[in-house]
């Protein structure tokens, strides 16, 4: 038995696998831990990640999830905590599989187990326990691994079965395989009785170089000539046609010029018309000097219009003064109200002295018929009353009337007064005609005759004025840019022609000559310019040619270097064979080893997976051995035998568990850091058979350790009840 293993999971962290994000599972036991969690808690996600930071993700091959997450890249880490003092903790991190595992763990953790092993003896699920894929070259790998050499034999004797294969390859990666080498071979024989031929061609080729030399120098100096020709002929092709564009652009723009110049004519024409007896063409001095006379005479005219509105208030108010003050005394005088009034003294005078008179004369009487002093006496003063009332009347009858004299004194008084405001609105009014006449003969004296005397539409014709003005000042505008411009027109136009000439003497010519006659010349030299680039073309491509093929004979190296590479070949072709003969014979070697290995060490996984299966199947089966054949057969209480293809699916998911623990504890040194996985694997045993695999995963747990992923209540207390110190991790 081998030592404990020196590191275990501790923690894993999934950054982006799956649905799960930013989930932290742990921390674990270096023994027996169980995942617990319901379904879609993410336990085989979780089983998943583990081994895909390990050995790579998972990719999408049909209908197989590959648990990356949408718009994102898978990540985690792994955290491996030490069981032995002076060990480092190890994080194994992936992202990409391109980038592939970092930090790299060789060869701490997976140095001695690969993807194949992992997946099919370290990872387990219920789909797994079904089949036994590769089961001899894995159980070779494992029963081997403890060989005591640094390479296991089965380890080796995969790798001598890729140089076999390597040597028979036919791939052009594999240039020293055998059928490459005896094509090569082949090859370079062809190459030897071709280069006797090549040999007789060269004298022929050196004398076709030495013509071919003499006709690229005089192809070469006419080519150059013509190119002058066609070069100078296109350039001053280029300027009479540059200069002839240009005139006829000066000459289009002299015309439109023109017409707008005729355009400007008649706005200004137009502009003289709209002004003539309308209003005058004023500086902006005498505008705002005429400008602010009006407003004088405009604030006078408000002023006089406001006495005027006075003295008519005024006016109003005098004259209703005067209609009240006549309404009142007209009823006060007239005669039914003096006669009235008349009536009302009479009586007064008359009737009431005579009422109290009789009445005190009776009192009086009545006094002094009953002997009472004081009734006498009230008698006597109601006769004296009497008569001081009579003496009163008579007084008011003779007296003049005073109303009469009051409501005359205010009917004067109120008619001087509408006198007086008469005149002032008078003399407001004939202030006011008087300013009216004197502005109209202003405004007539200053042009603005058109206004008839308005102060208002005097500003009107001023504002009119204004925008004359201003459109005269840009009509003068536009008549000096339209002349500078008619000027560098002109001078453009000039410049052209000279231009023009200086081509022509250029060319020779001393008459005009068309663009249409350059263009014809030009076509002439470029066809015999390029007729002779294609024969030089010609000479030059067959002279670079025979220039290569004359260079390379003289170094007369070719036929040496096809005759050194045949040799070559052939001990290269010798040196295979018998390297392929050494592969064989280690290949017969290393067999005769892993049999005689598998020999010493199958016996006791079978006797060990026999021991585990009758554990679990409650002693129904029990015995696992191997026929003369190779083929797996179980054993039963009865000594019959069967093959595994025959057992029920609990029965056979139990076999092939018995027989990876008894390989996990056998092989010891294989994988020894990394922990053996176990997804719902007892989802198919009865309660009786849970209770042995319980056991046989406790008793694998000792040694490595293990992770069982579970959504069953049931089994966390059964892995409690196989093993106390189980660490359960809930999800």
């Amino acid at each position: 038995m081998s030592e404990r293993p020196a590191h275990f999971l501790r923690t894993i962290r999934i950054e982006r696998f799956g649905a799960m994000e930013n989930r932290t599972v742990g921390p674990f036991e270096p023994g027996i831990n169980v995942v617990f969690g319901p379904n879609e808690s993410g336990k085989t996600t979780t089983a998943t990640f583990i081994g895909g930071v390990l050995f790579g993700w998972p990719d999408a091959r049909g209908a197989r999830n590959d648990y990356r997450p949408v718009g994102a890249e898978r990540a985690g880490t792994l955290v491996f905590a030490p069981t032995i003092p002076g060990e480092e903790e190890v994080r194994c991190t992936r992202v990409r599989n391109a980038e592939g595992i970092k930090p790299d763990p060789e060869p701490s953790l997976l140095s001695d187990i690969d993807r194949e092993t992992f997946q099919t003896v370290f990872s387990l699920d219920s789909d797994e326990l079904r089949r036994m894929g590769r089961t001899t070259d894995v159980t070779a790998h494992l029963l081997t691994a403890g060989s005591g050499t640094q390479v296991s034999p089965a380890q080796a004797s995969s790798k001598v079965d890729d140089a076999i294969a390597r040597a028979f390859s036919r791939s052009a990666n594999a240039p020293n395989s055998i059928p490459n080498l005896q094509r090569s071979l082949a090859k370079a024989r062809e190459d030897m009785a071709a280069a006797s031929d090549k040999a007789a061609e060269l004298e022929r080729e050196d004398r076709e170089f030495s013509q071919l030399k003499e006709a690229r120098e005089k192809l070469s100096a006419s080519i150059a000539r013509l190119n002058g020709q066609i070069r100078a002929i296109a350039a001053e092709r280029e300027r009479i046609a540059h200069a002839g564009a240009q005139r006829e652009r000066a000459r289009e723009d002299l015309r439109k010029l023109d017409e707008q110049r005729a355009a400007l004519d008649a706005d200004r024409d137009a502009l003289e018309q709209r002004r003539t007896g309308r209003f005058p063409l004023l500086d902006p001095v005498e505008e705002r000097t005429l400008r602010e006379a009006i407003e004088d005479a405009a604030d006078e005219h408000r002023r006089l219009e406001h006495a005027l509105s006075l003295a008519d208030q005024d006016l109003l108010a005098s004259q209703a003064l005067l209609d009240a003050v006549r309404e009142s005394g007209a009823e006060r005088l007239t005669p039914s109200h003096k006669m009235r009034k008349r009536t009302v003294q009479s009586v007064l005078s008359v009737v009431l002295p005579l009422l109290f008179a009789g009445m005190g004369a009776f009192v009086f009487m009545h006094g002094r018929s009953i002997g009472s002093l004081s009734v006498t006496a009230l008698g006597a003063m109601l006769v004296l009353f009497a008569v001081a009332m009579a003496c009163a009347a008579l007084v008011m009858l003779i007296r003049p009337n005073s109303v009469e004299e009051r409501v005359s004194n205010q009917l004067a008084d109120a008619e001087l007064v509408v006198q007086k405001d008469a005149k002032k609105k008078e003399a407001c009014e004939a202030a006011l005609r008087a300013h009216a006449d004197k502005t109209a003969r202003f405004l007539e004296d200053e042009g603005l005759g058109d206004a008839r005397g308005s102060l208002h539409r005097a500003r009107a014709l001023l504002d009119e004025a204004g925008d004359a003005r201003a459109e005269a000042t840009v009509l003068d505008q536009r008549g000096q840019a339209i002349s500078s411009q008619r000027s560098q027109l002109l001078r453009s136009i000039e410049r052209a022609e000279e231009e023009k000439r200086e081509a022509l003497a250029a060319l020779g010519e001393s008459g005009d000559v068309t663009a249409e006659e350059l263009d014809e010349r030009l076509v002439r030299r470029t066809e015999q310019r390029d007729a002779q680039m294609r024969a030089n073309e010609t000479a030059n491509q067959r002279y670079g040619e025979l220039a290569q093929i004359l260079s390379n004979a003289r170094k007369g190296k070719d036929f040496d270097l096809i005759k050194l590479e045949h040799s070559q070949l052939k001990s290269r072709y010798g040196d295979a064979l018998e390297d392929l003969a050494r592969l064989l014979l280690a290949k017969r070697l290393l067999e005769s080893s892993i049999t005689a290995w598998e020999g010493k060490s199958q016996p006791a996984v079978y006797q060990r997976a026999s021991e585990l299966f009758a554990d679990m199947t409650e002693g129904a089966w029990t015995q696992i051995r191997l026929t003369a054949a190779g083929s797996l057969v179980v054993v039963d209480a009865e000594e019959r035998t069967r093959g595994p293809e025959l057992l029920s699916l609990g029965t056979l998911q139990q076999l092939y568990l018995a027989l990876r623990v008894a390989l996990l504890l056998t092989a010891t040194n294989v994988g020894r850091d990394v922990p053996v996985l176990c997804d719902d694997i007892l989802v198919n045993f009865d309660s009786g058979r849970r209770v042995g695999a319980a056991r046989a995963l406790a008793a694998l747990a000792k040694q490595r350790q293990v992770i069982l992923f579970t959504c069953h209540e049931e089994v966390v207390d059964l892995m409690q009840t196989a093993d106390p110190a189980a660490n359960v991790v809930r999800l």
